[in-house]
């Protein structure tokens, strides 16, 4: 399959900390997808606070867009933005989009097929089912939810990534695949969510949940968006990696998956905009370390090691 024909990545950038995840995310693209179209997309509303010559640089890795925060309450819709500004400015026209949010970093080339060729979503299933969506607490709210859109509660037919345990039908939206038109339906369903729930933080996973079921799915394997914030020892055949956090990236412990990190930790803008070292730093570390005993907030379990290579 010539998957560079098939296959494009959606990258929503932004200002602040994320000029650093974002820069750090289009190495990777540069080193492990370099012929994969490329739609990096700034909300507009940000562009002025990117510098120049970040966006310039971007501009070479992909095609730079401007796009929406579509819910300007919900900050988190940017993601759907940007895949809608895709959407409407290219025919999917049979091919595969990537959409990837900005905390994530690729650590291999994607298989030449993503998904099942009848596959026309996917995602990964949560992460843990330790976080309230998640787990058994709340069922009345999913059964709610489900009802006020006339679909049929499911009850607990997936398993989350990490331990295995049955959850809903629950995804982390951190990577999602589609061969067709997702954007308009999946915003509908998040501002349906936010006005059910106000402020829920996970309204898109929300959303994307409800949207799925409309849809012939699939369940992504864990390497193609790995929990670097819960899982501290990535595999070696982990594609993408969804780091959530600087101290992440410190914890990578392989030596393989460290020095493929540290080929990503320098850009040519990176002495000019000193807000790119303390991420590029923690990918640039020598070997992963975990520095302090960390406490998993997600399983409870000490981290027993200290700079272990």
């Amino acid at each position: 399959m010539n998957t560079s024909a098939t296959v494009e990545l959606i990258v929503p950038a932004g200002c602040g900390p994320r000029i650093q995840q974002t820069s750090l995310l289009i190495e990777s693209i540069r080193e492990y997808a370099p012929d994969l179209p490329t739609y990096i997309c700034l909300p507009d509303a940000e562009w002025g606070n990117v510098p120049r010559e970040v966006r310039e640089h971007w501009d070479t890795a992909g095609t730079l867009l401007k796009s929406k925060i579509p819910l300007s309450e919900y900050p988190v819709s940017a993601k759907i933005g940007a895949l809608r500004k895709v959407e409407r400015d290219r025919d999917i026209n049979g091919r595969t989009r990537v959409l990837l949010d900005t905390d994530t970093v690729l650590l291999d080339r994607l298989p030449d097929q993503i998904i099942a060729p009848d596959t026309e979503v996917a995602a990964k299933p949560e992460d843990t089912d330790r976080e309230f969506w998640s787990s058994t607490e709340s069922e009345s709210e999913w059964r709610d939810l489900y009802s006020s859109f006339n679909l049929q509660w499911p009850g607990y037919t997936h398993r989350s990534s990490t331990e295995g345990r049955p959850i809903p039908p629950y995804y982390n939206s951190g990577v999602v695949v589609t061969k067709t038109e997702l954007a308009d339906r999946w915003l509908e369903l998040t501002q349906s969510v936010l006005e059910e729930f106000p402020g829920e933080f996970f309204s898109d996973q929300l959303g994307l949940a409800l949207l799925m079921r409309s849809h012939v799915t699939e369940s992504l394997p864990e390497t193609m968006n790995y929990p670097g914030h819960i899982e501290w020892r990535p595999p070696r055949n982990t594609t993408i990696l969804h780091y959530h956090t600087n101290d992440a990236l410190e914890r990578v412990l392989d030596p393989f998956l460290r020095r493929r990190l540290r080929r990503l930790s320098s850009s040519p803008i990176e002495s000019d905009y000193p807000t790119l070292s303390q991420l590029f730093s923690a990918a640039r570390t020598t070997v992963g370390s975990v520095r302090r005993i960390y406490l998993n907030p997600y399983l409870g379990e000490p981290a027993k090691m200290s700079n272990a290579k």
